[in-house]
């Protein structure tokens, strides 16, 4: 039987390996930008992170939470919880796509103020106060 530097055998360290846990990393952009650049790796890299995981014992099952015209329909208050919750499954792995957009924000100063945003950011912040991201109403961070 041929033993490994650390003493174990290949089929034990193989199957202590066949136990790791999967790395899940969030995808994370602005909902309605960066769609080539997220098929690009779905299609030419997550693929190949998956192989070089399961030749040490693992899977990468990326989530990305892009939504088709039925998820759409989900309230914000329900979108926010799902991320929210998606990416505390996911931690410590997350994968940021950023660009030149910010997505939905408060107006900067000199900005012309919109009460729909306001209201809708507003439920936004409640909503990720309420799964444990107090932090968010702290007035810096508004």
């Amino acid at each position: 039987m041929t033993l490994l530097k650390n003493g174990l055998s290949v089929s034990v360290a193989r199957a202590q390996a066949s136990c790791r846990p999967a790395i899940q990393p969030f995808i994370c952009s602005t909902f309605k930008d960066f769609s080539s650049e997220r098929d690009y790796l779905q299609e030419q890299i997550f693929s190949k992170l998956d192989k070089c995981c399961q030749e040490r014992g693992s899977r990468f099952c990326p989530v990305d939470l892009r939504w088709n015209k039925n998820q759409s329909q989900i309230s914000s208050d329900d979108v926010l919880r799902v991320c929210l919750d998606s990416i505390a499954l996911c931690a410590p792995y997350f994968i940021c796509i950023l660009g030149e957009r910010y997505g939905v924000h408060r107006p900067v100063e000199g900005e012309p103020s919109d009460g729909e945003t306001e209201e809708w950011l507003e439920r936004n912040f409640e909503v990720a106060a309420a799964c444990g991201h107090h932090w968010v109403l702290e007035d810096e961070n508004r």
